[in-house]
């Protein structure tokens, strides 16, 4: 009975151990055919967006862009980000690699990209990757008679550097999502109802409904 017991053991030690191997080599294999499945959708894709940066806020911006019907490309540097299966979820193509580099930008064909958001949450990264994107594509930043440029939206956390970077690079759509929260904290404060914000030469404005109440000093 020791002897048959032993067998077995060695038996259930083997088949424990392949089915082991298996699970991690279908993980591997799973992982490097998505990966490399991103880049193949995204090689046959024109007029799309690319967003570059795939964290709370970088998820959000593709789900609305996807909602409104346009094809999305997110380009992400981490394999683990915890944002990956809600955009698989939203059938978004993932490119992985950083996005600094020219070879990963024209992976996610950001030479045939209708617009660009850059939406990392580091701003020198921000701010390196945006003139990697200035640099490929060309003729096709800047605004001509003949020719809309490639609008390409930047997340700078910190203001002065964002009005810095309009001025020297020429971005000009540089936006704080700090300063742009900022108004809806003022307005409930106040009590305004806040209708929206917006930007005008690097300075925010708040769009706000106030009621004027009878026998106010506003009346």
């Amino acid at each position: 009975w020791l002897r048959i017991w032993s067998i077995l053991l060695m038996f259930t030690g083997l088949t424990t151990t392949a089915l082991i191997m298996a699970f991690l080599a279908e993980l591997l294999v799973s992982r490097r055919l998505s990966q490399s499945m991103g880049r193949r959708r995204a090689q046959h894709m024109s007029g799309h967006i690319v967003v570059i940066g795939l964290g709370a806020f970088g998820i959000r911006v593709a789900r609305e862009l996807v909602a409104r019907g346009r094809e999305v490309v997110i380009i992400e540097v981490s394999d683990h980000d915890r944002y990956l299966s809600a955009a698989g979820d939203l059938d978004i193509p993932i490119v992985f690699g950083d996005a600094t580099l020219p070879e990963t930008l024209m992976d996610a064909g950001v030479d045939r990209a209708a617009s660009v958001a850059v939406l990392t949450s580091n701003d020198m990264v921000n701010v390196e990757i945006g003139i990697t994107v200035r640099g490929i594509l060309g003729e096709n930043w800047l605004d001509t008679p003949e020719r809309h440029g490639v609008p390409v939206v930047m997340r700078v956390f910190d203001r002065t550097l964002a009005v810095a970077v309009t001025e020297r690079f020429g971005f000009r759509n540089v936006r704080s999502t700090a300063e742009l929260a900022a108004p809806w904290f003022i307005g409930a404060a106040l009590g305004i109802e806040v209708l929206g914000t917006l930007s005008v030469r690097s300075r925010s404005f708040m769009i706000g409904q106030l009621p004027i109440r009878a026998g106010g000093g506003l009346e």
